[in-house]
């Protein structure tokens, strides 16, 4: 196994889907994911922040998403991010 590969840790939610990524100057992800989507199903907004060393910061759920929406993310210049569903 490779050294990349052995240091790699599971971000978010067991079931968590269609994760979207955005990064900013300072270095920082965020990753932007719906939890609980299926055929005709609603899901939540779930994110996770991520350091500029890959370690998860901040991590919250937000509101639920319509039937077949998903998130979209960017970082703003202040360094900022902005999620969208």
């Amino acid at each position: 196994m490779s050294e990349l590969a052995a240091s790699a840790q599971k971000v978010g939610p067991q079931k968590a889907k269609h994760p979207v990524l955005a990064q900013n100057a300072k270095g920082q992800t965020l990753i932007a994911s719906v939890i609980g989507s299926g055929f005709g199903k609603a899901s939540t907004l779930h994110w996770d922040l991520l350091d500029a060393q890959g370690r998860v910061t901040v991590t919250g759920d937000g509101d639920k998403l319509p039937v077949w929406s998903y998130a979209a993310a960017y970082a703003r210049p202040d360094g900022s991010f902005v999620t969208l569903r």
